[in-house]
């Protein structure tokens, strides 16, 4: 162990960083895929983006897929971000080899591992936004504008990634020294940065809509799921009457005992249920494949207006029943999503990977990796509950440091949002917040270490 300790002291920054991001990629190659990757690789190849996904993220994929064929460019890509990301951002707080060891140590962690391996966009949102925070307080104005950039991708490629940006553009980023008072210098630097960012933030939205070929109006689908969910909180029983002129055109499946049928439905992890399988309550087109018409949008969003207004307090029992699951509070016994928590090589949809022509073949190393990973998965390690806590905690701490909190306060935004927008219940929609979480209390930690406390910029 001393020999280790002896060798890594006399290695550079960039070396450890090197060998740190060399056992990712052993670990991570070909890159792992799940149905939303396989819809952004088709996206891609065919050059026809539609708007179910972020056309942006499609993009990405297209130019990656071309220098090199699959996921693995866009894990190489969002690693390589994240991964410098973290290392610029704990510079700020140690020294430079510490702070290489600290960053590598960041991206093996396993609940943040366990997500950049696969070709998602939630992890190219955390790789671009990590170093895009590092860049906005930089000294240089120009290295800031690519901060800015980077910005727009990590909006680009996360619908609700601008509840993520916020705090990270308006605390951090400041152009110039502003003149006049104390109170004026402040309103006018965060005037401007709060002006920066609805610019980047229109901008990044702007950019997804100039890419769109096809609109698959995806959101008026997940308003199925506020509907089923706000029906199974409601007191007492509908009659099917009154149910049937509700939804009517909506193609809905049950024609007796209606109210009852949705309840049995409900599921408080996932909607995917309702409008796919045998299981299915409502017969619409999937987005992906056939959008829905003017009239059935239309249709479902006067449901959805009369069912969620016209009961507001089920509404809400119903949003905090789902994100109780988002955050990990499941109850012993209770029936959760069908699928594993993080994604590994076998459990991969082999069959439809190999006609996208990348390769299967799971190296031994990689199979225990993957047992070591879904063992921890089970454990207090990968529930989203305790990192928001330990967000709670560590706002307290982080007063003065504008950076932690600015990072604290983002992840805890993000996280916040899927209070209203989580239609599923998946670990990766966390992965942000784990990921501010773990590097501001370091930062914290680092700063009251030296007893120093230090504000960011």
């Amino acid at each position: 162990m001393t020999r280790v300790v002896r060798w890594l002291r006399g290695l550079p920054p960039f070396t450890i960083l090197a060998i740190g991001w060399f056992v990712f990629f052993v670990h991570a190659y070909p890159g792992l895929m799940t149905r939303d990757s396989f819809d952004q690789l088709r996206q891609a190849r065919t050059g026809v983006f539609l708007d179910d996904h972020p056309p942006l993220m499609q993009a990405i994929v297209w130019v990656t897929d071309r220098l090199v064929a699959g996921p693995i460019g866009v894990v190489i890509l969002q690693s390589l971000l994240f991964l410098a990301g973290a290392y610029l951002l704990l510079r700020r707080a140690m020294r430079d080899r510490i702070a290489a060891l600290v960053a590598v140590a960041l991206l093996l962690f396993p609940p943040v591992v366990a997500v950049l391996v696969v070709m998602w966009k939630d992890p190219m949102m955390a790789g671009a936004l990590m170093l895009a925070t590092a860049l906005i307080l930089s000294p240089r104005k120009g290295v800031r504008l690519w901060g800015l950039a980077l910005v727009l991708v990590a909006t680009g490629v996360r619908f609700n990634a601008l509840a993520a940006t916020f705090t990270i553009v308006v605390l951090l980023f400041e152009w110039s020294v502003p003149q006049g008072t104390k109170w004026r210098r402040r309103l006018a630097r965060y005037g401007l940065a709060l002006g920066v960012w609805i610019a980047v933030t229109a901008a990044a939205f702007g950019v997804n809509t100039l890419l769109t070929d096809r609109e698959t109006h995806f959101v008026e689908t997940t308003l199925v799921d506020d509907i089923i969910g706000t029906l199974n909180f409601v007191d007492g029983e509908r009659p099917d009457a009154e149910l049937r002129e509700v939804l009517r055109d909506m193609h809905l499946r049950p024609d007796k005992d209606i109210h009852a049928a949705l309840r049995r439905a409900y599921r408080s992890d996932t909607m995917l249920w309702y409008v796919i399988g045998d299981s299915r309550v409502f017969d619409l087109p999937l987005a992906d494949i056939e959008p829905l018409s003017v009239a059935q949008r239309a249709r479902i969003v006067d449901a959805w207006k009369t069912i969620v207004f016209g009961n507001p307090g089920a509404y809400l029992r119903y949003r905090i029943d789902r994100f109780r699951v988002v955050v990990g509070l499941t109850r012993a016994g209770e029936k959760t999503w069908d699928e594993p928590l993080i994604v590994t090589h076998d459990y991969q949809d082999k069959a439809t990977i190999w006609t996208y022509g990348v390769s299967t073949t799971t190296s031994s190393l990689q199979a225990r990796v993957d047992r070591t990973l879904v063992y921890l998965s089970h454990t207090w390690l990968f529930r989203p509950y305790i990192y928001l806590f330990l967000t709670l905690a560590l706002l307290a701490f982080s007063l003065r440091n504008a950076l932690a909190a600015a990072l604290l306060l983002s992840g805890l935004g993000i996280e916040m949002s899927l209070f209203f927008l989580a239609h599923s219940a998946d670990y990766r929609y966390s992965h942000w917040m784990i990921c501010t979480t773990i590097l501001a209390g370091i930062l914290v930690f680092a700063d009251r270490l030296r007893g120093n406390p230090q504000r960011a910029s």
